[in-house]
This record gives C-alpha cells, structure tokens and sequence, in this order.
C-alpha cells in the first residue's frame, strides 16, 4: 500500500500538498497587500475635519473663536432678572446637568453687571426687533457663557441646544 499527498479532483486537475500550500500563502499575501492598501487609500484621501458646530434650527450669524467653556461644580448660572418664566426655563437646563453629572448646579438671581469667571448669565433685554419672540444670543468664552434674549422663550431654546 503507497501512500501519496497527490489530491485527483474530478480526474481533470491534480495538486499536491505542495501546490495547495503554496496557493494559500499567494492568497494571504494577496489578502493582506489589499487590506493594507485600502487602509493606507482611505487614510490618505481624508481631510482633516475640525469640529462642526450643529446647532438646529441654524443660527442667523456664528463666529467662531478659540478655547473652550467647561461646565464642573464651580460652575454658577446666574440670572439678571427676576422673572418666573425664565426661572423655568433655566430649571430645564439645570436639570439635565443635574441627573448626567455627580455634581448638582443651581441657579441665583444677581441684578447688573455680572463679573467674574466660571458662570453662565443669563438675562433678558427686552429688544423683540433684534431677537423677536424665540431668538437668543450665546456667547461663549473660556471664563463664561453669555445667554441673552428678548423673551423667556428664547433663553428656553437656547438652553435647548
């Protein structure tokens, strides 16, 4: 009894051991160049993104600057009018932070001019020709956020973003 590593299919087409290693290694080889010619293509053909500000529904001017506001248990809102449906509006606003964060924020009521860093104001200016019922201003800096509106509405969906 002979035994052989020589493989007949159908009788037309004989392989042996040989030959089917080395079809394997040609198709792993193949694999891999394709593999890593597609990563190198696709990493080459991306421009570099920055981040996109998305707001909705998309603001009438924006100008974008450097830096970054960050909101951490220091941080106060602090209203500059005492008016009951702002209050709510905010309390929107606070509520969230409060359940997504380990810390709780709060608001307070600060008549003028408010200084100071790690605050976000926000306060009404009664101008419905500049904003009109639902528009705002936010404007945002490294040592604060600056959230004004003619009506409570419009600070209400500025938090909303």
């Amino acid at each position: 009894m002979r035994i052989t590593s020589d493989f007949v299919f159908n009788g037309m087409c004989r392989f042996n051991l040989y030959s089917i290693n080395r079809i394997c290694k040609i198709m792993k080889q193949l694999f891999f160049t394709i593999v890593i010619s597609i990563s190198l293509f696709s990493c080459s053909t991306k421009e570099k993104r920055t981040a996109e500000i998305n707001i909705i529904p998309k603001p009438l001017s924006l100008q974008k600057g450097e830096g970054a506001f960050t909101i951490d248990s220091d941080t106060r809102i602090v209203l500059t009018d005492d008016n009951k449906a702002l209050k709510k509006g905010v309390e929107v606003f606070t509520n969230i932070i409060n359940q997504s964060s380990t810390f709780k924020m709060e608001s307070q009521l600060k008549a003028g001019e408010v200084s100071g860093e790690d605050a976000i104001v926000v306060s009404l200016s009664g101008d419905e020709n500049r904003y009109g019922q639902e528009g705002y201003s936010l404007k945002v800096t490294p040592e604060k956020i600056t959230v004004e509106a003619a009506k409570p509405a419009g600070v209400f969906y500025a938090f909303q973003q």
